[in-house]
């Protein structure tokens, strides 16, 4: 419930291409995610050029907060991006785990590097 009126909006400004988006990113089809329209807005801020990840930790026993959750994924950035203060964007506590707001360009790399476990 705490992204209902956000998803309202999203979905009244930009259609259903902001829903398929989501549901690739979910599913984690990576080259659904990679075809999809450089400017379809992020699910969490409506920020285009990012999408919204979504990490699985219920108990938030895996990482306990935001700043935790930011020196992760900076970790997981491509090098040339680890400097970047834009590639990672805002990032909430959600019941479910984490919502995090990236930079599009690097978004598979985190999937992947969140994977694989790397940190």
């Amino acid at each position: 419930e705490p992204f209902m009126e956000d998803a309202a909006k999203l979905m009244d400004d930009h259609g259903p291409q902001v829903l398929a988006t989501a549901m690739a990113v979910l599913d984690a089809r990576h080259a659904d995610l990679e075809r999809s329209a450089n400017d379809a807005p992020s699910l969490l801020t409506g920020r285009r050029g990012f999408v919204c990840l979504l990490a699985h930790d219920p108990q938030h026993e895996a990482v306990d907060s935001i700043g935790d959750v930011r020196h992760i994924i900076a970790a997981i950035l491509p090098k040339g991006a680890r400097s970047s203060d834009t590639a990672v964007g805002r990032v909430a506590r959600t019941a479910d785990g984490w919502a995090i707001d990236v930079d599009r360009r690097f978004a598979i790399a985190i999937i992947e590097g969140l994977r694989s476990g790397r940190q």
